[in-house]
């Protein structure tokens, strides 16, 4: 028929119709098959007019492609390329299609819609003018499927690289949503992401071909780095540090096997040392644990097959090119591939054939980790071309339609990049360092801050002062003095890094002998010569001449006295509540760096009389509201920039392991505690977003902050804000996780620990769970208190919101502990004591009451959310000491009865009177939920049912009060109910 209509379309006119007699038939019917694909063919045929002439054939075709059977499903993807090239009065419909089709149920359509959408815009680019198409690729990144959702990362990949090519500006804002789109997936989620390795690959397959020649590599690269957004260009800088991270831990663990086996070392402390080395190197690819189990494999597998080995070890080598890497690729493809001869083939057999091909997909996944497909020793050169034409021609900028002074300081930064993950091409020729003296020389105020973080990284390898010293002495290091002493405060931020990195002794002496003279106030540059103190503080290496550090002290006491301690008026014109940091006055800009210069010195010197002195001082400005002294002299902003100032700088403080552990007093921990109150809402604000930083650091393999830290939490319970509100919980969920993160590591990765309770008795500030006991405290300090009877809701307010984040499995299963452990921790907690301030017994009575609160708090959990996890015996540190064990601190109520009944009222409107999925021992047996209605649990309907009881017929013999049923005494009973409940599923499951 379709012949026949090409031929004498008149013939059929009357027949197209009676094609609907076929489509009404049932799914397999051979009829209805071979009626839907000639219509197919026939609506998608090049300026076809079949549509118009058979507008309800059309509808009924639609129709029957939207069924349930698989035929007409797989036939719509099938054709839709023809359809969205040669009929664009068609797409909206198709595209319509394809959305519902890549929602389908069968991964070989929804695979189909992606291979289909590749397919058309390979003939025809314009048809992505329907951003409907991007919205399917991007919906297809969450798909349950890896192959659809690598399909759908390396398709938009092929369209980047097809708009980039076609040079059609039109087209450019589809290629910047690509590019940003497949950047902004690298980073999230971190403990398991699936994206990282599809789109390493996609860099270098799509966006940027590592088979170009080098001068258009570089080009594409360039083009590709202008395209990128800031967070893009964030994600990419994370990538860069991934690879580094990982080709220095490939480096150890090769050295492990290369040298001879030590007879004084165990063969299983080695064999300890490789898998550890192993766990480091799964933290940078994207789906950890099962990268993990794989290079367990792997470092077993090397040990008896030595060409693997040596592929490995050639294949790091850091003289490398792209030409390289395929050749050692080529030339060892016996020890990248595997298959087994056998077809029948025996469990054992089985085992040992998954065994090798784990072991092929991780190498083959570890060699694309290491290797830097894009930029090599030959290829650095035409990027260093490349870039000092951009800073000094604007025509690649014409052609990339930005402003030569934007492509410049972005072809700089770039450079960078590639500086970081290999420092060593920089020492390859005496022209590369020619090339970078001039990009820091040719305009000081435009490309100078990133020229000089080339600078600083290359001090990573090896100090210029051995290799070049005529060069550093004669050019760089007037250029960098004179920014430390005339530039800007970020130019001279970074000179003082670079002197530090790469001048020699003498040379810095005579400079800070220099700056002892030029600290005066009333000079211009006093905030540039005050931020290059407060970095020589931070950056001086450890000389054999005390007179540097001399120097530092003196100037760093000098400007604490003077901008600080002194309390000078504030000269700002009006009495404005906040200002953001770019708007800051000249004053406070250098009573903030005052501050930081102080910190940095306290760091550096790590002695207990400075740290004493300078925590003296932060927690005094936070007490006072900002100001030091008691005047008035300060406005309102800088008061609030001093105190941000100084939690932030006591959170750096303790982020040092040494000094938190043995300089640190708990009393200035608990009075930092109040800027989670602060009357500002900048304020508390930036503290959680610097607070977050602080406790997450595990990507980059740092332990951050202790865990008590997360207690801080716990005063947001009562902020009134919600829009802050909301962002201190995304921060709480945030820090929970990467903890969780973190212990996981510690126990499976680095196996540190046999297992959460082994972590809990060694390292408890490792485990998210131990703030809770230093949460309470700070309750019973800044919240509860007895004169105040709505204060106990307030405290229960306050750790319901911590306490949720911590039982709440979404944010991480592993290291999750049972509610069994919170009901042991308050009932250790009762027969303690506060060790912070000894005497302060009032203290102690409020921690106890507060105990008390939480466990109201909860009889509240569902007793079936998480009693299967573990529930080690808890730990208290250090503020807590024990009281007299003959005094049963336990059995004393320190609650007031109208807080009880308050708190009474609370949890009832919370229990509802339900808990579903719990066993309890009897039919029937009786749960008070409050004075007159009574819940009754049935265990041949699995749950609870509320009925109205007399109150004398609800009372438990085994509860016993002055006057009527004690609501804490409830409480108690339906806490022990959840301990018994808890151990019978321990005992159930061993």
């Amino acid at each position: 028929m379709f012949e026949l209509h090409h031929i004498c379309p008149t013939i059929l006119l009357g027949i197209w119709n009676q094609l609907e007699v076929f489509m009404l038939e049932h799914s397999d019917s051979p009829n209805k098959k071979i009626t839907l694909t000639l219509l197919a063919h026939m609506f998608s045929e090049v300026d076809s007019d079949f549509v118009i002439k058979y507008r309800r054939l059309w509808n009924n075709f639609k129709n029957c492609v939207n069924e349930p059977s698989s035929f007409g499903r797989s036939l719509i993807v099938k054709w839709a390329p023809k359809f969205l090239v040669n009929q664009p009065d068609l797409c909206e419909d198709i595209i319509h299609i394809l959305q519902r089709r890549s929602c389908d149920n069968e991964t070989t359509i929804r695979f189909g819609v992606v291979k289909a959408i590749n397919k058309a815009t390979k003939k025809n680019l314009d048809i992505l003018h329907h951003s409907a198409l991007l919205d399917i690729l991007k919906d297809s990144f969450c798909d349950r499927s890896e192959i659809v959702l690598k399909e759908a990362l390396i398709t938009l990949g092929l369209l980047y690289g097809r708009i980039t090519d076609g040079n059609s500006p039109g087209m450019m804002m589809k290629a910047i949503w690509i590019a940003n789109t497949l950047m902004h997936l690298y980073i999230a989620p971190y403990d398991l992401n699936i994206y990282i390795p599809h789109i390493e690959k996609v860099i270098v397959k799509c966006l940027v071909p590592c088979n170009l020649p080098p001068d258009q590599r570089m080009w594409k690269l360039l083009q590709l780095w202008c395209l990128f957004d800031d967070e893009s260009r964030t994600n990419f800088h994370h990538s860069q540090e991934l690879k580094r991270r990982a080709y220095g831990t490939t480096l150890q663990l090769l050295s492990l096997y290369q040298q001879p086996p030590d007879d004084k070392l165990p063969y299983k402390q080695v064999e300890w040392h490789r898998e550890m080395l192993a766990g480091k190197l799964s933290l940078t690819m994207g789906n950890q644990r099962e990268a993990h189990h794989r290079l367990l494999l792997l470092v077993k597998e090397l040990a008896t097959n030595r060409k693997l080995f040596e592929f490995l070890q050639n294949y790091v080598n850091e003289t490398n090119t792209c030409e390289d890497y395929e050749r050692l690729w080529s030339e060892n493809q016996d020890v990248l591939t595997y298959t087994s001869e056998s077809k029948k083939r025996s469990l054992t057999l089985k085992r040992s054939v998954l065994t090798k091909e784990s072991i092929i997909l991780i190498v083959k996944s570890l060699c694309a980790k290491v290797a830097c497909f894009l930029v090599d020793k030959g290829t650095i050169k035409e990027l260093l071309k490349l870039v000092i034409n951009c800073v000094t021609s604007s025509d690649i900028a014409e052609d990339l339609h930005l402003a030569r002074t934007t492509v410049g300081k972005l072809a700089v930064e770039l450079l960078y990049e590639y500086f970081y993950l290999m420092p060593h091409l920089a020492f390859q020729d005496d022209s590369t360092m020619d090339q970078l003296l001039f990009l820091l020389t040719v305009d000081s105020h435009k490309y100078s801050l990133p020229a000089m973080k080339i600078f600083i990284t290359l001090s990573a390898y090896k100090p210029l002062g051995e290799v070049y010293p005529a060069i550093v002495s004669d050019h760089l290091v007037p250029v960098w003095h004179a920014f430390a002493t005339f530039g800007t405060p970020a130019q001279a931020k970074l000179a003082i890094r670079c002197l530090c990195s790469h001048t020699v002794e003498p040379v810095i002496t005579h400079i800070l002998a220099e700056f002892t003279g030029l600290l005066d106030i009333h000079s211009k540059h006093y905030l540039t010569r005050e931020v290059a103190v407060s970095h020589f503080a931070r950056y001086l290496p450890n000389y054999t001449d005390t007179r540097c550090i001399t120097y530092v002290t003196e100037m760093c006491h000098e400007l604490v006295e003077t901008l600080i301690i002194q309390d000078s008026e504030d000269e700002s014109a009006d009495e404005a509540e906040w200002y953001e940091k770019d708007c800051l006055p000249y004053e406070t800009k250098c009573k903030v760096e005052a501050l930081k210069a102080l910190t940095r010195l306290t760091i550096r010197l790590r002695e207990t009389p400075y740290t004493e002195r300078t925590l003296t001082i932060l927690s005094k400005i936070v007490e006072n509201g900002g100001a030091y002294a008691s005047t008035n002299n300060l406005s309102t902003a800088t008061k609030a920039w001093l105190r941000l100032t100084a939690g932030c700088a006591f959170l750096k403080i303790c982020d040092i392991p040494c000094i938190y552990a043995k300089q640190v007093q708990k009393t200035y921990f608990f009075r930092m505690a109040l800027l989670m109150n602060d009357e500002s809402e900048s304020v508390r604000r930036l503290f959680v977003e610097k607070l977050r930083e602080r406790l997450m650091q595990w990507e980059q393999q740092r332990y951050g902050l202790p865990s008590m830290f997360i207690s801080y939490f716990v005063l947001a319970g009562t902020e009134e804000a919600e829009d802050v509100k909301s962002c201190v919980l995304d921060a709480l969920n945030l820090c929970v996780q990467d903890k969780r993160q973190q212990v996981w590591s510690l126990v499976c990765v680095t196996r540190l620990f046999r297992n959460v309770s082994h972590l809990l008795t060694r390292c408890q500030q490792a485990v998210p769970e131990f703030c809770v006991q230093t949460a309470i405290q700070i309750v019973a300090r800044y919240v509860f208190d007895f004169t105040d009877e709505t204060s106990a809701h307030r405290a229960y307010t306050c750790l319901s919101f911590l306490l949720n984040s911590l039982l709440s499995s979404k944010n991480g299963k592993f290291g999750l502990l049972a509610t069994d452990f919170y009901v042991k921790l308050f009932a250790l907690m009762r027969s303690c004591k506060n060790a912070v301030t000894l005497d302060d017994e009032e203290l102690n009575k409020k921690i106890w009451a507060t105990c008390e609160i939480g466990e109201y708090l909860l009889s509240t959990v569902n007793p079936g959310v998480n009693n299967d996890a573990e529930a080690p015996v808890p730990i208290l540190d250090e503020t807590f000491q024990k009281i007299d064990p003959n005094i049963d601190n336990t059995e004393i109520k320190y609650l007031t009865r109208n807080m009880v009944k308050l708190l009474n009222m609370t949890v009832d409107s919370q229990l509802a009177g339900k808990f579903e999925d719990v066993e309890l021992e009897a039919e029937g047996e009786e749960c008070t939920s409050d004075d007159e209605e009574v819940a009754v649990f049935y265990p041949n309907k699995g749950e609870y049912e509320i009925q109205l009881q007399d109150r004398q017929r609800t009372e438990s013999t085994h509860i016993t009060s002055d006057d009527e049923a004690s609501p804490r005494s409830r409480m108690q009973l339906q806490m022990s109910r959840i301990q018994n409940m808890a151990k019978k599923r321990r005992s159930s499951t061993k």
